[in-house]
Order: structure tokens, then C-alpha cells, then sequence
């Protein structure tokens, strides 16, 4: 099972998700729900990094991984929250299409 814990803070520009565990849909390297969480929770990391590079962010991003997880938190320059806001909500309504479809493989909280 897949665990994603999501965490937004609008009115302080904040912004985290952490996945941990493994779907165990398929065989490990053969597993789409694992591919399909990952590459959401990566896209949410590169766009962080992406955003303090252009200076949206007010810090740094935290971004801790490790095999089977991945934990990612921005805080938004008061400016530039909405860029940050719509880019977790994009990545959020993927997890919560995946986690409709693999209920027993993925779990949002």
C-alpha cells in the first residue's frame, strides 16, 4: 500500500506531499500504480526546485527520498502562491484519480 500524505496551507503558502511504500500491483519494475504515484510525486519535486529557481519560493524546498519514499515541501513567495497552489492541486487531483481507481493500493490522508 501506498501512503500520500497531503499537506496545504494557503494562507501561508504552504504546500507538502509525502509518499511512502510500495502499491504492490505488479511485480517490482513492472508496477504502473507505483510508476504513476512516483512520477507525480517527482513532478511535484522538480517543479519546487523549478519555482525557487525562479525565485517563487520564500526558501529552499525540502526534498528528502529514499527507495520507497519521497517527501516534498515549498513555501510560496506571498507573490507567486497561486503558481505554487495550482501546481500542488494538479498533482493532487492525479494522486486522487489514481487512488479512485487503486483503492487498495493507494491511500490518501
Amino acid at each position: 500500500m501506498i501512503d500520500v500524505h497531503c499537506l496545504s496551507r494557503p494562507e501561508q503558502g504552504l504546500y507538502a506531499l509525502c509518499i511512502r511504500g510500495h502499491a504492490c500491483y505488479a511485480p517490482y519494475g513492472a508496477d504502473i500504480v507505483c510508476a504513476a504515484v512516483s512520477t507525480l510525486g517527482y513532478t511535484f519535486a522538480a517543479a519546487l526546485q523549478r519555482l525557487y529557481s525562479e525565485g517563487a519560493l520564500s526558501a529552499p524546498p525540502q526534498i528528502r527520498e529514499r527507495e520507497g519514499f519521497l517527501c516534498a515541501l515549498g513555501r510560496a513567495d506571498p507573490a507567486h502562491n497561486a503558481v505554487l497552489a495550482q501546481t500542488y492541486e494538479t498533482v493532487m487531483t492525479g494522486l486522487m484519480l489514481l487512488a479512485e481507481s487503486y483503492p487498495e493500493h493507494i491511500r490518501l490522508r
